[in-house]
């Protein structure tokens, strides 16, 4: 402690100093110490005086007449001013004012040597070009953005018209005034199947099949009688039913050409061992003739049917059905031949076709031996058919609208029904009935060449103006942002709706 200052730290035995920081508060009535949320440091500030002699020694200077403009710094060091400061405190107060006074002392440095930033004209060029090149950049962006993904969506609301009708129409192929020309076409579809045979018998039956008899003897015809002979090279005879006579052999360059006929041949008796796959025969009745080596015959199908013994037979029951299943089937393909040889823009009617049995044959025959037996059938199918487009013109026509103009628009919903028909003929008596809808016609080609060739969004609506099928029309793009006309015909999105007038 220094001189003057008096500190106790227990009660009744002396005071803080007055001004203490670290004075600490006592309740007067019970002697202890206040708490506090702030407590103030036990120990006393330490404050610096002088001596009495020396504070009388101090002379009070009276300020002079002459006020100076500068404030007098006093010359007098810390330790000079202060004798109780230690002499290493007193040392590190010089050196700190030593340092402040050469910081007073250093100079501004002159306006001239600071450094101010100025953008030169050069700097605004470069930020110019660059804002031009980022501008550019984006713009060919969107514009190439737009000539590749950028889409036209055009709604075009169609002209039509709807009249109620009914009425009876001719169809002609000999183009008679007043009907609509007409066309037959027709279709033959053969149809084969192989069928069971169910009936079971004992039986001895001949070997039969087809053989070509052929003449290279000369150019004169031969006949041969009903039941001339034909032998096998195993000394097997057949036998033809009926006389035939065998056609002349041709000359070409002094050269026999031989000629043939196919005939069919039974074998001479019943059983299996008749039955070939293929032979080739003579005739025993021209044996030691010429004619023997210039006439002979080959097997053209197998010879089969040979037997003696129980088996499956042919019944007429088998043939019938067979018959009968046979004809449906073909029947129905005829007919589905015959639609798809209609072409697309014309029309055939349920009740304008036939379909006509050509040919029907069965093997082997009803009696004959088999485990199945196959049957061959031929139909022709005829159908009388018009254009949908000479049956719109038609109308049109009939109802005062211009036929080159409009077409039928919903040949789907009219009822269409053959009132009587003569395929022999060529004609057709046809009712049409109900609502029958005609649209003007446009080229879609056309439009969208005409939208390509553009220059601008802004003359769509001039165009669209100059067909009359459009009623009205609504153009928008995608993205919305991008307005410009596509450079190819699949950014153009075309849709058709129908602005009907009903009448």
């Amino acid at each position: 402690m220094f001189m003057g200052d008096v500190f106790k730290n227990h009660p009744g035995e002396g005071t803080y100093p007055e001004g203490t920081p670290s004075a600490i508060p006592r309740d007067p009535s019970s002697g202890r110490f206040i708490v506090a949320d702030i407590l103030p440091p036990r120990k006393p500030d330490v404050r610096l005086t002088a001596m009495p002699e020396q504070i009388k020694k101090r002379a009070v200077k009276k300020p002079s007449a002459k006020k100076s403009s500068a404030k007098k710094v006093s010359a007098e060091t810390p330790s000079e001013k202060n004798p109780f400061l230690s002499s290493t405190k007193k040392e590190s107060l010089d050196m700190w004012f030593q340092k402040r006074k050469k910081s007073f002392d250093v100079p501004a440095p002159p306006p001239s040597d600071q450094t101010v930033f100025r953008q030169t004209p050069s700097s605004w060029k470069r930020v110019l070009g660059i804002v031009f090149i980022l501008t550019a950049l984006t713009g060919g962006g969107i514009y190439a953005f737009g000539q590749t993904f950028a889409k036209m969506h055009i709604t075009l609301g169609l002209k039509s018209e709807t009249h109620v009708v009914q009425k009876e129409i001719i169809i002609a192929t000999d183009g008679r005034e007043g009907s609509i020309s007409g066309e037959v076409i027709t279709i033959s579809h053969p149809k084969q199947e192989s069928f069971p045979a169910t009936g079971h018998d004992t039986v001895e039956t001949k070997a039969h099949g087809t053989i070509t008899i052929y003449n290279a003897f000369s150019s004169q015809e031969q006949v041969l009688v009903a039941n001339t002979r034909f032998e096998a090279p195993d000394g097997k005879i057949y036998r033809i039913q009926k006389p035939i006579t065998v056609p002349g052999a041709g000359i070409k360059d002094g050269k026999i050409v031989p000629n043939s006929i196919d005939v069919t041949v039974y074998a001479d008796t019943s059983g299996e061992e008749y039955n070939k796959d293929s032979a080739d025969f003579t005739i025993p009745g021209f044996k030691g003739s010429p004619r023997f080596e210039g006439f002979y015959a080959r097997t053209k199908t197998s010879l089969t049917g040979g037997f003696i013994g129980e088996t499956n037979i042919i019944t007429e029951k088998d043939r019938d059905a067979a018959e009968e299943l046979l004809k449906n089937m073909a029947r129905e393909e005829a007919y589905n031949n015959l639609k798809e040889a209609v072409p697309e823009e014309f029309i055939l009617l349920d009740d304008a076709y036939e379909i006509l049995t050509e040919e029907n044959t069965f093997s082997p025959e009803a009696g004959d031996p088999a485990e199945q037996f196959t049957g061959s059938v031929v139909m022709e199918g005829r159908a009388l058919i018009f254009r949908t487009e000479d049956l719109g013109a038609y109308l049109a026509n009939a109802l005062g609208l211009p036929s080159d103009r409009v077409h039928l628009a919903n040949t789907d919903d009219i009822s269409l029904s053959v009132v009587r028909r003569s395929l022999d003929a060529g004609t057709l008596v046809l009712e049409v009935t109900g609502p029958v809808q005609f649209l003007w016609n446009f080229s879609e080609d056309a439009l969208v060449t005409d939208v390509l060739g553009a220059p601008s969004p802004d003359v769509l609506h001039d165009i669209f103006a100059t067909y009359a099928a459009i009623d009205h029309a609504e153009v928008r793009f995608s993205p919305k942002w991008v307005r410009l006309i596509p450079p190819d015909r699949k950014n153009i999105v075309l849709t058709k709706e129908i602005t009907d007038t009903q009448l």
